[in-house]
């Protein structure tokens, strides 16, 4: 894969949801530990227990990194298995490969001894969601929903908070239907335990619209709803008026309430530490932002301001911003900390051929990149060895 292809997957937020089901009025549950909600973002399926890394391989292929024997192992049990398609394709599911998702867009997560996958197939505008055990052994179909992707997730106490989008087609010349260019978006979410699901905010339409939950804070989840005025084609970016809208959705109530307004820095946002960091595009030229501004929001106050600029795209990693200018004729590397606001510089950061796509433990998950063919592999390498520059990567199956 190249690096703009892998770049758009990373920036990529459509989640399209829908079912309605009949729920109490409230997700809130009964002889349940209050656990804190805990977040999840994976352009594609990526996360980190206490003793390894979940992710996937080019075939998606679940795969388990362990931590302490810094071994990655194939994510099935089954005796002899060659973990290739001669144990999957059509085969049933008793001799087919437990690692085998197929060809679907994956996520997941766990729950104490419990795998969760979310395996959404655009082709079907499928979303199913299966329980197994660590070792996906003792699969079980939790629930199943319309939707074309799901990326960013809250889980709370056994529920789960996905934002949901729903594009709306229409007929083509041929008969064949199309997207027409406009979405519905809404929360969506789904009790484990049991297996239901409900809508729990109206819908809303617009053009190019999607939702995407960009972190949790106390009992309250944070969205940015993104559309543009006019028609959008993928040419006409300022013609047609990007627009923005956040939201707040508290679990407790679920109340839903728009907030936020006139905070631009919608790139990448998330939060961490009672703040909304984000960056904001400017000076758009030749299909391309010039400067990107790096701006952080008070969640209490709802106050803003400019913390960094950059003159390519930063990455994020909870709580860090990481980005590079050009000064004096020489590349600087810089790193903003949102805990305790302080930006220093970096030396030698492997910023320049490393794209972060999320944390895992004591690691950075992310895409290595070939200065010579701009080709990616999937990658961990220490949180300490990438802020010191040094090349210490530990490559993942692929």
């Amino acid at each position: 894969m190249n690096r703009k292809y892998i770049l758009g997957r990373i920036l990529l937020v459509i989640i399209l949801v829908a079912g309605l089901l009949l729920w109490p009025r409230s997700t809130k549950k009964e002889n349940v530990t209050n656990e804190e909600a805990k977040y999840y973002h994976e352009s594609m399926l990526g996360f980190a227990t206490e003793k390894g890394f979940y992710h996937t391989d080019s075939r998606e292929f679940l795969c388990f990194y362990d931590f302490s024997a810094q071994k990655d192992v194939y994510v099935c049990n089954r005796p002899n298995c060659k973990h290739d398609s001669t144990n999957s394709g059509n085969n049933s599911d008793t001799t087919r490969c437990n690692a085998d998702l197929g060809w679907t867009m994956n996520t997941g997560f766990t729950i104490n001894d419990r795998l969760y996958l979310i395996q959404v197939d655009p082709i079907e505008h499928l979303a199913v969601i299966t329980q197994s055990d660590l070792d996906r052994s003792n699969q079980k179909k939790i629930v199943e929903f319309e939707s074309d992707y799901i990326e960013s997730f809250v889980e709370k106490d056994g529920v789960l908070y996905l934002a949901a989008s729903s594009y709306i087609m229409e007929k083509d010349e041929d008969g064949m239907e199309a997207p027409s260019g406009e979405a519905e978006t809404w929360l969506y979410g789904v009790d484990l335990s049991i297996g239901e699901s409900k809508e729990l905010t109206p819908r809303i339409k617009a053009n190019n619209a999607s939702l995407a939950i960009v972190g949790v804070d106390g009992n309250s989840l944070y969205c940015k709803n993104t559309y543009f005025k006019n028609p959008y084609d993928g040419s006409n970016f300022e013609e047609a008026q990007e627009q923005l809208k956040w939201y707040s959705f508290n679990m407790d109530t679920e109340k839903y309430e728009e907030i936020f307004s006139g905070f631009s820095g919608a790139g990448n946002a998330n939060i961490s530490n009672g703040k909304l960091c984000g960056y904001e595009g400017i000076e758009w030229q030749d299909g391309e932002f010039g400067q990107y501004n790096v701006l952080l929001l008070d969640l209490k106050t709802s106050k803003s301001n400019l913390v960094a600029s950059s003159q390519e795209e930063p990455q994020f990693a909870k709580g860090k911003v990481f980005f590079k200018n050009e000064e004096e004729g020489k590349t600087q590397y810089y790193i903003y900390d949102v805990v305790d606001g302080e930006q220093r510089t970096i030396p030698g950061s492997r910023v320049n051929d490393f794209i972060v796509s999320q944390e895992a433990g004591e690691y950075f998950y992310g895409f290595k990149i070939d200065s010579q063919t701009q080709e990616s592999t999937m990658c961990l390498i220490s949180k300490t060895d990438f802020f010191e520059g040094e090349a210490k990567y530990i490559s993942l199956k692929w």
